[in-house]
């Protein structure tokens, strides 16, 4: 692609490219900015909520926000047993309240559990009517008493 000529006493350079070349350049181009986007298209994040309770050692959080579903699946340790509970979702979109939903702590999770490994496994549907943008999901979750285990902020893009 680049060239150096002798013309008389003094070099010259020229860079000469082909049609081929300039179209190979522009698809590595593109599909580099495509891959770009497909890594932020599903960018997340997870931190335990302010002033979280302890009770569960949240270990991981895998999120995989694909339509139609949302899949979660948490990891930790609980240092009680826990015979019955709720889980509480908060979904707000662009920092507004749009959803609120409460479950038994069982439907994703089996019990009793603990003292020892606690898994929270769930997929939830994501409306077709959902737009596109950034989410925040609160996950609050109680044991039978209701005292708070812990609380799970977890922050997404669809």
């Amino acid at each position: 692609w680049y060239q150096r000529r002798v013309h008389g006493d003094s070099f010259v350079s020229q860079w000469s490219f082909s049609v081929t070349s300039i179209v190979e350049m522009k698809a590595v181009f593109l599909f580099t900015i495509f891959s770009l986007y497909l890594l932020s298209a599903n960018a997340q994040s997870w931190a335990l909520c302010p002033n979280a309770a302890t009770h569960v050692s949240v270990a991981s959080v895998d999120l995989q926000p694909n339509r139609p579903n949302i899949s979660i699946n948490l990891k930790g340790k609980v240092d009680e047993q826990v015979t019955s509970g709720k889980i509480s979702m908060v979904v707000m979109y662009s920092g507004v309240k749009i959803y609120t939903q409460s479950d038994d702590l069982a439907t994703g999770s089996t019990l009793p559990v603990g003292p020892g490994d606690f898994n929270y496994v769930r997929s939830v549907n994501i409306p077709n009517v959902a737009p596109h943008g950034a989410y925040k999901l609160d996950m609050t979750f109680t044991d039978q008493s209701g005292t708070a285990l812990t609380c799970v902020s977890l922050s997404f893009t669809l």
